[in-house]
Parts: C-alpha cells; sequence; structure tokens
C-alpha cells in the first residue's frame, strides 16, 4: 500500500465517524450525526447505563425549513462542535450544510452543496464545504452572506477538511490527495 493510500485511509477513518467530544468542560459527552439526527449522549465508559440522548436536532422537524430543505439534511454525514459546544457545524449527503445553535436548534446558517460530506469554520466567519462525487470541489461561503459561495476549486472526491490553528492553514483531504491551503487575502475572496 502506497503511503498515500495509507494516509488516506488514516484521515477517512477520522472524518467518517461523525462524532466529537464536546469540549474539555463536557468531555464525557459526544455529539453524534447519523441518518437523520443530530444528537448529544452522555458517554458511559463501563457500557452499564443505558444511553440517554441530552439534546437532538433533526431537519425533519427544525423550524423554517422547507420540505426541500428539510430533505436536504438527510444522510447526516458530519459534525463539529465550536464555540466551545454552543454551536455545531454539520453536513449531508443530500446536501445540506448548516451551523445550529445549541440548544435552541436554531440554524444559524445553511447553504445547499452537492454531497456535502465536511464542513470546517475557518476565521473570519468564513465556511468551507467539501463536495463530494458529483461536486467534486470544495466551496467557500461567509455566514453574513449565508448560501452564496464566495469561492470554489476543484477537488476530486472531496471527503474531510480541518483547520490548523497551529499552522493557519486547512487541509483538505480529496480521493488520492491531501492538500494545505493557506488563507491569506479575505477581501478578494481568494484562500
Amino acid at each position: 500500500m502506497t503511503i498515500s493510500k495509507l494516509l488516506r485511509r488514516i484521515l477517512l477513518a477520522s472524518f467518517a465517524l461523525g462524532v466529537s467530544t464536546l469540549g474539555t468542560a463536557a468531555a464525557d459527552r459526544l455529539i453524534l450525526a447519523g441518518g437523520n439526527e443530530l444528537f448529544v449522549i452522555e458517554a458511559d465508559n463501563d457500557g452499564s447505563s443505558p444511553i440517554q440522548k441530552l439534546w437532538r436536532w433533526s431537519g425533519d422537524d427544525a423550524p423554517g425549513l422547507s420540505e426541500a430543505e428539510r430533505k436536504a439534511f438527510n444522510h447526516l454525514d458530519e459534525c463539529k462542535p465550536v464555540a466551545g459546544g454552543r454551536k455545531v457545524l454539520v453536513s449531508a449527503s443530500n446536501g445540506g450544510c448548516a451551523l445550529i445553535e445549541r440548544p435552541s436548534g436554531r440554524i444559524l446558517w445553511r447553504a445547499r452543496v452537492t454531497n456535502a460530506h465536511s464542513l470546517e469554520l475557518l476565521p473570519r466567519d468564513r465556511v468551507i464545504v467539501a463536495s463530494s462525487l458529483s461536486g467534486d470541489r470544495l466551496v467557500l461561503f461567509d455566514l453574513a452572506r449565508s448560501d452564496e459561495p464566495i469561492w470554489k476549486t476543484p477537488l476530486h472526491s472531496a471527503h474531510g477538511l480541518v483547520w490548523d490553528e497551529a499552522r493557519k492553514c486547512l487541509w483538505a483531504l480529496g480521493f488520492d490527495e491531501l492538500r494545505r491551503y493557506e488563507l491569506k487575502d479575505w477581501d478578494t475572496q481568494t484562500p
């Protein structure tokens, strides 16, 4: 197996879980996305307690969504807590992408991106989305402009995104490559 294939498998495994902890204050809680539901559970180390959902969100019953938007949030792929767990980014294979406030469940930002597999909150209120097969690109949004993309770039089978705060760069995983992007000139929309 080549290094690039091994790296891809390792990174895909870490991206594909759709499971995150809610930070150090709530390290015993997990946030998960799957099917049509995003939820928080209490982590049980020994398995002796039944799993209880402490919070949930679903596009099926989220207020303010049209029927088409509800369907866009079927097949959730990823969730990432941000702002200390007070907000959650979520993406779905059916194209739904959102920033959701916890615990209210209010949608703060949303967009539709073909086969959205991952998303990441970037500095200066930007969100980038990995559009996998049939999309094959990265799509950048400004939270203030909602679903109007401000930049796009091709990336075959885009599947994973991680903002690396220490290095001030974005890592993007495609089918057979890992790319690094530096965010330089925000005002002209060039990463």
